[in-house]
């Protein structure tokens, strides 16, 4: 009779709808604690089991913690690095290379290898997700560049920098072009500590290193063989010098 009235109080419902008034409301199962092996109860909603987690008791995962120390210690090691090579090399970094003159000692390095090194310490601590990667040891990529059908007497197989006249030094006429470039004997020497034979840890590769490669490729300029024409002319300019 029940069921009955309230079948005609809501036409457009069920009997025992959730929705009706005065109807048995949903209890989930697993906390209705029921005894072992019973069955639920009738009008109970059976549900899966509800894990609960106090947060009273919850501890942090050690090994995550291990791991984002680990991550942090290596990111700031790494940024303490990046800036000692641009520091160490302030005008290599900003792409300022050096005037040459007749006399000093010059070596030569790949273009492709300064331009990796030079983005690798031009980038920001934001950009560590995607880090430039640190280009291989120097001596490597200076193999590349020697001729392998002279292992006596090792030779280059590209053409060296031209340099031109610059307020009366010379300078390098395409560095953004050239297979090689010229840097100076200091920026080498700090290199060639960074990025020496010391870092080659495959004993095949290091072993694959010539002398020439290992201690870098020398260049010197020449005093340049003016035309007669410019030398009497400066000539002239020396004697009126003189003059005055």
């Amino acid at each position: 009779a029940a069921a009955a009235a309230a079948a005609e109080e809501n036409p457009g419902g069920a009997a025992g709808d959730a929705s009706a008034p005065g109807s048995p409301r949903p209890t989930c199962y697993s906390h209705a604690a029921p005894a072992p092996h019973a069955a639920p109860p009738a009008g109970a909603t059976v549900v899966p089991p509800c894990p609960e987690f106090p947060s009273q008791t919850s501890v942090e995962c050690p090994q995550c913690i291990h791991d984002q120390s680990r991550s942090a210690r290596e990111s700031q090691r790494m940024k303490r690095g990046i800036e000692d090579e641009r520091a160490m090399l302030p005008e290599l970094s900003a792409n300022s290379l050096p005037a040459i003159e007749v006399g000093p000692m010059y070596f030569l390095i790949p273009r492709p290898w300064l331009q990796q090194w030079q983005e690798y310490v031009g980038q920001k601590q934001r950009q560590r997700a995607a880090a430039v990667p640190r280009p291989r040891p120097l001596p490597l990529a200076l193999q590349e560049v020697l001729c392998t059908c002279h292992p006596d007497s090792p030779m280059l197989c590209m053409r060296p920098p031209v340099v031109i006249p610059k307020r009366n030094k010379y300078m390098q006429a395409n560095p953004d072009t050239d297979d090689l470039v010229v840097i100076t004997e200091e920026q080498w020497n700090n290199l060639s500590h960074l990025y020496g034979m010391d870092n080659i840890a495959d004993p095949v590769a290091l072993a694959s290193v010539s002398s020439t490669a290992a201690h870098g490729i020398r260049a010197f300029l020449q005093q340049p063989q003016l035309p007669m024409e410019m030398l009497l002319q400066q000539q002239q300019q020396q004697l009126q010098a003189n003059s005055q």
